[in-house]
C-alpha cells in the first residue's frame, strides 16, 4: 500500500507495483500510511490487490480518507470492494483498475454494483 502526493503519484505506483505487502504491513500500517494520510498533501491512496490484503487497510483508512476527500485506487475487483466496505462511508471516491478494466464511482455505487454483478464474479 502506498500513499501519495500529485508530485510523487508515478513513483508511487512504481513503488506499489514491487511491494511485499506482507513484509510492510507492519511499517506500512502503523506508521507510515497512517501519518502520510494525515498530511496536507495527499491526494491518493493506492492500495493492495487480493480482497484478504485490502479489507483491513481499507476498513482501517476509509474514514479518513472519507474526511479528507482523497481517492482510493486499488487493484481489487469491484465486487471485491463492494464485500469488505460498509455504506456508512458512501461518500469516499474509490477506483478499480482491475483487470483493465478502469471503474471511478463512490462505495455505494460499488455496493450496488456488486449486487448487480453475475452470479461467478460474486462467488469468486
Amino acid at each position: 500500500m502506498v500513499v501519495s502526493s500529485n508530485a510523487q503519484q508515478k513513483a508511487a505506483i512504481s513503488l506499489f507495483q514491487g511491494l511485499d505487502f506482507f513484509a510492510d504491513e507492519v511499517s506500512f500500517m502503523e506508521n507510515t500510511v497512517q501519518n502520510q494520510l494525515t498530511a496536507d498533501n495527499v491526494s491518493l491512496l493506492i492500495v493492495a490487490d487480493d480482497a484478504d490484503k485490502t479489507e483491513e487497510p481499507l476498513r482501517t483508512l476509509l474514514a479518513t480518507a472519507g474526511q479528507k476527500n482523497i481517492p482510493i485506487v486499488t487493484f481489487a475487483t469491484m465486487v471485491e470492494i463492494g464485500e469488505i466496505i460498509e455504506l456508512g462511508n458512501a461518500s469516499t471516491k474509490i477506483v478499480s483498475l482491475n483487470k483493465g478494466k478502469s471503474y471511478i464511482g463512490t462505495v455505494k455505487n460499488t455496493l450496488n454494483q456488486a449486487e448487480d454483478a453475475p452470479k461467478e464474479e460474486r462467488e469468486r
